[in-house]
C-alpha cells in the first residue's frame, strides 16, 4: 500500500507539474496576447493620429483651394479690366494722334500763310529791331 501511495503521490505530483506547466504556458500565451493587443492599440493610436493629421491637411488644402479660386476670379476680373483699360488707352492714343495730325496740318497751313511769312520777315534777326519799333513800312 505504501508503494501504491508513493506511486499515487508521484502521479499526482506529475499531474500537478504538468498542470503547472500548462498554466505557465497559458500565462505566457496570455502575456504574449496582451503584448500583441498593446502593439495593436499603439498602431491604432498611430493610425488615428495620422488620420487626424491628414484630415487637418485636407482642410488646409480645401481652404487654400478656396482662396486660390477667389484669387483666380479676382485675377480674371483684373485681366478683363485691363483689356478695357487697354482699349480705352488705345482709343485715347488714337484720338491724341489724330489731334496731333490736325494741329500739324494747322501749323503747316499757318506756316504757308502770308501773315506767318510777314511775321517771320518782321521779326527776323536780319531786320534791326529799331526799324520795327519806329514803324517803318515793310514789304
Amino acid at each position: 500500500m505504501i508503494h501504491d501511495r508513493d506511486k499515487w503521490i508521484k502521479e499526482r505530483n506529475g499531474l500537478i507539474n504538468e498542470r503547472d506547466g500548462q498554466i505557465n504556458e497559458r500565462n505566457q500565451w496570455l502575456n504574449d496576447r496582451d503584448k500583441h493587443i498593446e502593439k495593436l492599440d499603439n498602431k491604432i493610436q498611430e493610425y488615428i493620429l495620422t488620420f487626424n493629421t491628414l484630415n487637418n491637411e485636407l482642410e488646409t488644402q480645401k481652404i487654400w483651394i478656396s482662396d486660390r479660386d477667389t484669387w483666380i476670379k479676382e485675377r480674371d476680373n483684373i485681366i478683363e479690366k485691363q483689356k478695357t483699360w487697354i482699349k480705352d488707352r488705345d482709343q485715347w492714343i488714337k484720338e491724341r494722334n489724330q489731334t496731333i495730325q490736325e494741329l500739324n496740318k494747322e501749323i503747316e497751313a499757318l506756316r504757308n500763310s502770308r501773315s506767318y511769312r510777314l511775321g517771320q520777315y518782321l521779326f527776323s534777326p536780319a531786320r534791326p529791331l529799331k526799324k520795327i519799333i519806329k514803324g517803318e513800312k515793310y514789304a
